[in-house]
This record gives structure tokens, sequence and C-alpha cells, in this order.
């Protein structure tokens, strides 16, 4: 049976939403109300060690405002009368990377750089261990969801099994 481009397209589609989306979704949740402080104490909590935790938080940290940039860049473009699929861009696709990835590629550079040196100036380092003030703990909402989740595996598993 051919299901042809259309039927390959829908598939394709409805894996990448499946797979892609709620990867994405916890993505963005823990992007959203997640404080680096929080997620240095719980990371320390549970003995991770700083090699793997600041590097995370620095992204924490720098994720936001790489979309924060994209959109100021977007606005300047706009302002300036450069949309992004105008009849400039189509007749030259390069122009996209000039107007649009070349600054943002140079402003994240920079944002970099002093991610690392306030990182630095708090003294997040692999060597140092960290106090906090927040308070970290397994709670009763916690287990609610682990139980939760737990159910929902456990159902999927005996679904799945012939």
């Amino acid at each position: 049976m051919d299901v042809g481009l259309a039927g390959t397209l829908f598939v394709s589609t409805m894996m990448l939403v499946s797979h892609v989306m709620p990867i994405s979704v916890i993505f963005y949740y823990v992007m959203t109300t997640t404080k680096v402080n929080e997620f240095m104490a719980g990371m320390s909590k549970m003995h991770i060690p700083n090699k793997v935790t600041i590097p995370l938080a620095v992204m924490i940290r720098f994720f936001p405002t790489v979309f924060d940039e994209a959109r100021d860049i977007g606005n300047a473009m706009r302002m300036r009368g450069i949309r992004l699929f105008s009849l400039r861009t189509l007749k030259n696709p390069l122009a996209i990377l000039e107007y649009r990835l070349i600054p943002l590629l140079v402003s994240l550079t920079k944002i970099g750089d002093e991610l690392s040196v306030a990182a630095t100036t708090r003294g997040l380092s692999p060597e140092t261990r960290r106090s906090c003030i927040v308070k970290i703990g397994f709670h009763v909402q916690d287990v609610v969801v682990f139980v939760y989740c737990l159910a929902v595996v456990v159902l999927f598993c005996s679904w799945s099994v012939p």
C-alpha cells in the first residue's frame, strides 16, 4: 500500500508532535518556573557534581536571553522595514543570515562572556561548596505527581504487553 507524500508528511508530523512536543513543554516549564538558586540547591541535595550543575545553571539563564535577543533583533529589523520573507530576502536568501543570524550570534557571544564573568564573580566553581537558604524537599504534591506518573507507566506497560 502506497501512502504517498501526504501520508508520509502526516505521519512524520505526528511522530514529531508526539515525541518532541512533550519534551519541549517540560523544557519550557522548567526554564520559566525554576530559579537558578533553587535549581542549584536541588542538585546539591541530590549530590550531583558541580561539573554538571554549573553548566546546566548557566543554560537556564542563557536560553531565555536567547529568545529575548532574537525578539529584539526581529523588532529592530521590522522598524527598519526589513521583513523575514520580503522581496529582498527572497531574492537573496543569505540576507536572512546577514540580517538575523549574524547579529544574534554576536550578541549571544557577548552575553555568554558576561554570564561566565558573573558566574566567576559569584564564586561558581567546581571546587567550592555553596550554601543556600532555599528549603528544598519532597512534599505531598510531589508524592501525588510521582504516584500518578508511576500509575501511567504501569498502565502503559500492561497494555503494551501481549
